[in-house]
């Protein structure tokens, strides 16, 4: 762990990035001739904070630096090596950083705005726990049983799309995340805090969408060329 600073930002970019079928880790998958990895960082270069950090495929390390090299000539961050769920990649780059806040960034992100990791710091900061960017649910929701019968629509008055640049206490993510070793949850995105914690909803933006897929890619894609 590096010496103690106000606020740092973590990209989590440690992904194999399978579904989006491109042949390499999803950190180097190329948006508009540019890894995604460069685009995540981008978004969180906006923010104060005094530490950068990217979680990167394990033996992809050297391939980070050339590519922050081409890119982002001006930007230093810490690479660190991810693990193999999302959920280990997240305790190894916690582990690497100490710091008051730290703002959380997903790579599948990639257009998120850097407004928002600013909008998230600064609800930390003014006193939040957590601080969390979500968008309303538009379309219908239904729960489906094993046999794929529907069983309940769910009320979408109640449900929000979480997205990140997400910003978090470290006292609020030590005491959530208190006794696990990053090994006990093999899928999944846990929260980063729990039990207590107090909880700031921002406005997210329909542009921080998770690309996931190669129809994601494309849509990415199209997006930019808009705004061309």
């Amino acid at each position: 762990m590096g010496s103690p600073v106000s606020a740092a930002a973590l990209l989590l970019a440690g992904g194999r990035g399978e579904r989006l079928r491109a042949g390499v880790p999803k950190a180097f998958c190329l948006l508009d001739g540019v890894p995604l990895l460069v685009h995540g960082l981008r978004a969180l270069a906006g923010a104060d904070v005094d530490l950068l950090v990217a979680v990167v495929p394990e033996g992809h390390e050297p391939e980070t630096e050339r590519a922050l090299s081409r890119w982002l000539p001006e930007t230093k961050a810490l690479i660190v090596s991810g693990a193999r769920t999302r959920h280990g990649s997240l305790h190894r780059g916690m582990a690497a950083l100490a710091a008051d806040l730290v703002l959380v960034h997903d790579v599948s992100r990639p257009l998120a705005a850097p407004d928002l990791a600013v909008a998230a710091l600064r609800a930390v900061r003014d006193g939040a726990d957590l601080a969390v960017p979500v968008t309303e649910v538009v379309e219908t929701v239904k729960i489906v049983d094993t046999a794929g019968e529907v069983r309940q629509t769910v009320p979408r008055e109640t449900l929000r799309r979480v997205q990140t640049p997400q910003a978090v206490r470290w006292e609020a993510y030590a005491a959530a995340h208190h006794g696990c070793t990053g090994l006990d949850t093999d899928t999944g995105d846990p929260p980063l805090a729990a039990g207590g914690a107090t909880v700031t909803y921002l406005d997210g933006h329909d542009e921080a969408f998770p690309v996931v897929r190669p129809q994601d890619l494309a849509f990415a894609e199209a997006l930019l060329a808009t705004r061309r």
